[in-house]
């Protein structure tokens, strides 16, 4: 097996490689430049997750980094079964790392021509995660220790809470609950895009991503505790 290079920050080519794919989104342009997917995209993404993984074990000895295909490198091709949009081939990097199991909460990086995209938790619950989730909002000492994790990150950096599913307080919960608006949700965590930063073009893109992960850990940790 031959020895995945070391890291040294993500080539510049990428950002123009996935900009490229946006205005050329068709399989046929892919094939042709499948080479340059590999040098730009997969091969950097590969050691990054490696070069990434013992400093997120310092975080959670459960964090998983996988440097690999539906392992921490999310698939460049995108559902369209039931998307109206059949554009084959997403238009950025997203990288995931679990904390708990292949459904537990996580960290997200997502790199897009101009943008980086920051997030932690879990876009959407299954039945089980969601009623535990409103089970530990409703707790008047675990939905406080959230108020105080959603604070801490919001004070740390530009990240907001992901955008809620319901309009109104689900049946069976009081509208009137102090965290009313926390129950709206059917996922959970906090986001931010910012512009792409010079370090992650370089060997600081590692700790660079530690340091806002850390930043996102209070919400995270929150619900690693409450679901996991």
């Amino acid at each position: 097996m031959a020895r995945r290079a070391r890291f040294g920050g993500f080539p510049r080519e990428l950002p123009k490689f996935l900009a490229a794919l946006g205005r050329n989104n068709r399989r046929e342009w892919f094939q042709a430049h499948r080479a340059e997917y590999e040098a730009y995209y997969l091969e950097p993404a590969q050691a990054f997750v490696a070069a990434i993984a013992p400093e997120l074990k310092k975080l959670s000895m459960r964090l998983a980094a996988e440097p690999r295909v539906n392992g921490s490198i999310l698939r460049i091709n995108r559902d369209t079964r039931f998307s109206k949009d059949k554009s084959p081939y997403k238009t950025g990097l997203h990288l995931i790392f679990r904390d708990g199991g292949k459904t537990g909460p996580g960290f997200y990086l997502r790199i897009a021509p101009g943008v980086l995209g920051l997030g932690a938790g879990i876009m959407g619950f299954d039945l089980r995660q969601l009623e535990r989730f409103r089970e530990a909002v409703v707790d008047p000492g675990r939905g406080r220790a959230l108020r105080q994790a959603v604070a801490k990150v919001r004070k740390a950096g530009p990240y907001e809470l992901t955008e809620p599913a319901l309009k109104r307080v689900p049946r069976g919960y009081d509208p009137a609950h102090p965290n009313a608006d926390l129950l709206k949700h059917k996922g959970f965590g906090a986001v931010a895009e910012i512009d792409l930063p010079d370090a992650l073009f370089t060997a600081r893109a590692v700790p660079y991503a530690v340091e806002r992960f850390r930043e996102l850990r209070p919400i995270e940790q929150w619900l690693v505790k409450a679901l996991v």
